[in-house]
């Protein structure tokens, strides 16, 4: 199925999207008077500017002249709670709201069309250089929800189930992938589910073949006899700061090690104030009491240990770090 048309099976919204391909903003001054009638048809007659960031307009849009309901806001996160969730079954015209920039409130919304191992492939309004109608692809590590339309006037027809095939054909696709270098195609379980479909749909993809995505004799011949999915040069030499925004798990690693480093500092000054406060005399008089109750252990061994745990913590995820860099570097990790 193409990613780049519409098909006979779309919902009417997504067939509508397709037909204002390549709409886009007018550079300087002047403004596509096409988007500006857009924003007024949802609501929004006050734009004026057709670099007002539209793709929850170009939705919204497509829902009113469909029959459904809009989320009667300007910002792609919006859709976050309309309809229902079909983040794990989605279908084409399903809308997908992406994170995008640095502030809480911004995003991306499009239609649903497809995906392969790494990416969601989608139409929507406001996208690309220029910001136009463009079918565009987005990492599935940005994806924050999919979301069904509610009240659909075209019913989307809900994914067919899976085939089945054979266990030691899917555990051969599987290992041929994994040692051809698509490694988002998971565990080697013989297990057929969605990571081996879009993996398989990938390497369909790149051989210039339809994305059927079934793991068959075939397909393991033709993986088998393919040459190693090389590495792109934006990938193999990732920043930690950029695998960071790609993987949640190597961003939630990147906090454990700061908290840790910080808490061995404010772990060590204090345990240097405590041994120097108990040597001397006075401080030594005042803090008496604390000693008695804490026994023959000084209060710097107690920080002493703390300090030793944190900075095992720290060694503990530097390592998880850089071993998450160096899967997504060498594509082990999506």
């Amino acid at each position: 199925m193409s990613f780049k048309t519409a098909q006979p099976g779309d919902p009417a919204w997504l067939k509508d999207a397709f037909t204002h391909l390549g709409l886009a903003e007018i550079p300087g001054v002047d403004h596509n008077p096409a988007i500006l009638e857009m924003s007024a048809e949802v609501g929004f007659p006050e734009v004026t500017a057709d670099e007002t960031s539209w793709c929850a307009t170009f939705a919204n849009w497509v829902a009113k002249r469909a029959g459904l309901p809009v989320t009667g806001k300007l910002t792609a996160r919006s859709f976050l709670g309309w309809g229902s969730d079909a983040t794990n079954h989605p279908a084409r015209g399903d809308f997908v709201v992406i994170k995008r920039g640095s502030e809480g409130w911004q995003g991306h919304v499009f239609l649903w069309l497809g995906e392969d191992a790494v990416n969601v492939w989608g139409i929507g309004g406001n996208q690309g250089k220029v910001g136009a109608v463009t079918v565009s692809r987005f990492t599935k590590a940005s994806v924050l929800s999919i979301r069904r339309p509610p009240g659909a006037s075209v019913e989307i027809e809900a994914p067919a189930a899976p085939k089945a095939f054979a266990e030691p054909i899917v555990r051969a696709v599987q290992q041929a992938l994994w040692d051809k270098g698509y490694k988002a195609v998971g565990m080697v379980d013989g297990i057929y589910g969605r990571d081996t479909r879009a993996a398989i749909v990938a390497f369909e993809l790149d051989h210039h073949l339809p994305p059927v995505g079934e793991p068959t004799a075939d397909i393991l011949g033709m993986i088998l006899a393919a040459a190693s999915k090389p590495i792109s040069e934006t990938r193999a030499e990732a920043t930690p700061a950029q695998v960071r925004e790609a993987v949640p798990e190597a961003k939630a690693t990147w906090w454990a090690q700061l908290g840790a480093l910080w808490g061995m500092i404010v772990a060590a000054v204090s345990g240097i104030f405590s041994f120097v406060t108990g040597n001397v005399h006075a401080a030594r008089d005042l803090m008496r009491p604390l000693l008695d109750m804490l026994g023959d252990i000084p209060p710097w061994a107690y920080i002493a240990a703390v300090a030793g745990g944190l900075f095992f913590l720290w060694l503990r995820t530097r390592s998880a770090s850089h071993q998450q860099v160096a899967a997504f570097r060498s594509g082990e990790r999506r």
